[in-house]
């Protein structure tokens, strides 16, 4: 997935306006999204571009190898 392509500048606002309904919470270093199921894996894909982009905004040639990732679960309590 190519990040300028679906999101354009706005990395969060793609992720409000294609997948997520709302960033339920911030713990620590996760991001909780809640979305419909269907698109589950568009908001994952998203959110971990979106924190990608993030770090090459403030850092142009940091290594973003295994630098977030994410997982889709129905339950916080079944999170591995």
């Amino acid at each position: 997935m190519e990040l300028n392509e679906n999101l354009g500048t706005e990395p969060l606002t793609g992720i409000d306006i294609a997948a997520a309904q709302a960033i339920d919470r911030v713990i620590h270093d996760e991001i909780i999204l809640e979305c419909h199921q269907d698109r589950a894996g568009l908001a994952s894909s998203l959110l971990v571009g979106s924190m990608t982009q993030g770090l090459l905004n403030v850092f142009p040639h940091a290594f973003t190898g295994d630098l977030t990732d994410a997982s889709v679960i129905t339950n916080w309590g079944d999170k591995s």
